[in-house]
């Protein structure tokens, strides 16, 4: 196989890719992110008050 041919293919499965890692993305509103649960100090904080964690 040619350096042609394999930088053709590599393209092809770019421009293929593409469009499936965009459509596995989720946009959230900041009121949406602000509605979600937020937790308390965790691990690695050492308690420090005032630290909030929100899994999206």
């Amino acid at each position: 196989m040619s350096l042609g041919q394999v930088a053709a293919w590599v393209a092809a499965l770019i421009v293929c890719a593409a469009p499936i890692a965009a459509a596995s993305q989720l946009r959230l509103t900041p009121a949406e992110i602000a509605a979600l649960a937020k937790g308390g100090a965790g691990a690695g904080t050492s308690g420090v008050a005032g630290l909030q964690t929100t899994v999206l």
